[in-house]
Protein backbone atom coordinates (compact mmCIF):
# COMPACT_ATOMS: atom_id res chain seq x y z
CA UNK A 1 0.00 0.00 0.00
CA UNK A 2 2.86 2.36 0.86
CA UNK A 3 4.58 1.76 -2.47
CA UNK A 4 1.34 2.61 -4.30
CA UNK A 5 0.99 5.82 -2.24
CA UNK A 6 4.59 6.78 -3.02
CA UNK A 7 4.09 6.05 -6.72
CA UNK A 8 0.87 8.14 -6.86
CA UNK A 9 2.41 11.07 -4.99
CA UNK A 10 5.69 11.05 -6.92
CA UNK A 11 3.83 11.08 -10.23
CA UNK A 12 1.18 13.64 -9.27
CA UNK A 13 -1.69 11.16 -9.60
CA UNK A 14 -2.79 11.14 -5.97
CA UNK A 15 -5.69 13.64 -5.88
CA UNK A 16 -7.70 12.52 -8.90
CA UNK A 17 -6.91 8.84 -8.22
CA UNK A 18 -8.25 9.16 -4.65
CA UNK A 19 -11.36 11.01 -5.83
CA UNK A 20 -12.17 8.35 -8.45
CA UNK A 21 -11.62 5.57 -5.89
CA UNK A 22 -13.86 7.36 -3.38
CA UNK A 23 -16.57 7.87 -6.01
CA UNK A 24 -16.65 4.17 -6.86
CA UNK A 25 -16.27 2.99 -3.25
CA UNK A 26 -19.18 5.22 -2.18
CA UNK A 27 -21.42 3.41 -4.68
CA UNK A 28 -20.63 0.07 -3.04
CA UNK A 29 -21.54 -1.30 0.38
CA UNK A 30 -19.02 -0.95 3.20
CA UNK A 31 -19.37 -4.62 4.05
CA UNK A 32 -18.15 -7.31 1.70
CA UNK A 33 -16.09 -4.89 -0.41
CA UNK A 34 -12.39 -5.57 -0.58
CA UNK A 35 -9.84 -3.09 -1.92
CA UNK A 36 -6.52 -4.60 -2.97
CA UNK A 37 -3.65 -2.26 -3.81
CA UNK A 38 -1.27 -3.07 -6.64
CA UNK A 39 1.67 -1.32 -8.28
CA UNK A 40 -0.34 1.20 -10.36
CA UNK A 41 -3.74 1.13 -8.69
CA UNK A 42 -6.31 -0.85 -6.81
CA UNK A 43 -8.78 -3.59 -7.56
CA UNK A 44 -12.15 -3.57 -5.89
CA UNK A 45 -13.82 -6.89 -5.21
CA UNK A 46 -17.22 -7.80 -3.85
CA UNK A 47 -18.03 -10.95 -1.96
CA UNK A 48 -21.05 -13.01 -2.86
CA UNK A 49 -23.04 -14.45 0.03
CA UNK A 50 -21.27 -17.25 1.81
CA UNK A 51 -18.14 -16.39 -0.16
CA UNK A 52 -15.09 -15.80 1.90
CA UNK A 53 -13.30 -14.55 -1.19
CA UNK A 54 -14.24 -11.49 -3.15
CA UNK A 55 -14.72 -11.40 -6.89
CA UNK A 56 -12.94 -8.62 -8.75
CA UNK A 57 -15.46 -6.10 -10.07
CA UNK A 58 -13.68 -2.80 -10.68
CA UNK A 59 -10.19 -1.38 -10.81
CA UNK A 60 -8.78 2.13 -10.68
CA UNK A 61 -5.31 2.72 -12.10
CA UNK A 62 -3.01 5.67 -12.74
CA UNK A 63 -0.24 5.62 -15.32
CA UNK A 64 -0.75 1.91 -16.05
CA UNK A 65 0.65 1.34 -19.56
CA UNK A 66 0.11 5.04 -20.42
CA UNK A 67 1.79 7.88 -18.56
CA UNK A 68 -0.66 10.56 -17.44
CA UNK A 69 -3.68 8.35 -18.03
CA UNK A 70 -6.18 7.08 -15.49
CA UNK A 71 -8.19 3.93 -16.03
CA UNK A 72 -11.33 2.48 -14.50
CA UNK A 73 -11.77 -1.18 -15.34
CA UNK A 74 -15.11 -2.95 -15.30
CA UNK A 75 -14.40 -6.64 -14.87
CA UNK A 76 -16.41 -9.66 -15.95
CA UNK A 77 -18.01 -10.14 -12.51
CA UNK A 78 -19.33 -6.57 -12.52
CA UNK A 79 -20.74 -7.13 -16.01
CA UNK A 80 -22.41 -10.33 -14.81
CA UNK A 81 -24.00 -8.59 -11.80
CA UNK A 82 -24.59 -5.20 -13.42
CA UNK A 83 -27.71 -4.23 -15.35
CA UNK A 84 -27.40 -4.70 -19.10
CA UNK A 85 -29.36 -1.51 -19.66
CA UNK A 86 -27.02 0.49 -17.40
CA UNK A 87 -24.03 -1.00 -19.21
CA UNK A 88 -25.55 -0.09 -22.59
CA UNK A 89 -26.03 3.48 -21.36
CA UNK A 90 -22.46 3.50 -20.08
CA UNK A 91 -20.95 2.22 -23.32
CA UNK A 92 -23.06 4.70 -25.32
CA UNK A 93 -21.84 7.65 -23.27
CA UNK A 94 -18.16 6.85 -22.64
CA UNK A 95 -15.44 5.34 -24.77
CA UNK A 96 -14.73 1.84 -23.44
CA UNK A 97 -11.96 -0.44 -24.70
CA UNK A 98 -11.34 -4.09 -24.05
CA UNK A 99 -9.37 -4.61 -20.83
CA UNK A 100 -6.56 -7.12 -21.36
CA UNK A 101 -7.49 -8.79 -18.04
CA UNK A 102 -11.12 -9.33 -19.12
CA UNK A 103 -14.02 -6.90 -19.21
CA UNK A 104 -13.75 -3.28 -20.32
CA UNK A 105 -11.82 -0.17 -19.42
CA UNK A 106 -12.46 3.55 -19.50
CA UNK A 107 -9.35 5.72 -19.95
CA UNK A 108 -9.21 9.44 -19.18
CA UNK A 109 -6.53 12.08 -18.71
CA UNK A 110 -8.09 14.83 -16.61
CA UNK A 111 -10.56 15.71 -13.90
CA UNK A 112 -12.83 17.25 -16.57
CA UNK A 113 -12.93 13.96 -18.46
CA UNK A 114 -13.71 12.07 -15.23
CA UNK A 115 -16.49 14.53 -14.32
CA UNK A 116 -18.05 13.84 -17.71
CA UNK A 117 -17.77 10.04 -17.40
CA UNK A 118 -18.58 9.93 -13.69
CA UNK A 119 -22.44 9.92 -13.77
CA UNK A 120 -22.84 6.93 -16.16
CA UNK A 121 -19.96 5.04 -14.46
CA UNK A 122 -21.44 5.51 -10.99
CA UNK A 123 -24.92 4.69 -12.26
CA UNK A 124 -23.55 1.38 -13.53
CA UNK A 125 -21.61 0.73 -10.28
CA UNK A 126 -24.84 1.11 -8.29
CA UNK A 127 -26.68 -1.49 -10.42
CA UNK A 128 -24.19 -4.22 -9.47
CA UNK A 129 -25.35 -4.44 -5.84
CA UNK A 130 -29.06 -5.30 -6.23
CA UNK A 131 -28.21 -7.96 -8.81
CA UNK A 132 -25.52 -9.42 -6.56
CA UNK A 133 -27.94 -9.40 -3.63
CA UNK A 134 -30.56 -11.21 -5.74
CA UNK A 135 -28.00 -13.85 -6.63
CA UNK A 136 -27.02 -14.15 -2.98
CA UNK A 137 -30.66 -14.67 -2.01
CA UNK A 138 -31.12 -17.26 -4.76
CA UNK A 139 -28.05 -19.13 -3.49
CA UNK A 140 -29.61 -19.12 -0.03
CA UNK A 141 -32.95 -20.47 -1.31
CA UNK A 142 -31.22 -23.31 -3.17
CA UNK A 143 -29.14 -24.23 -0.13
Amino acid sequence: HESLRTYLTDNGYEQLFDDVCDDIRNGLPQQGTRVTPGKHGISIGLAGLGDSGSKGCFGVYAGYRDEGTYKVSILAQALKWGEDEAFSRLSASVNLSDWPHGGHVLSFNSREEWEEARPPVLKFVKTVIPKRNEQRNDEHKDG
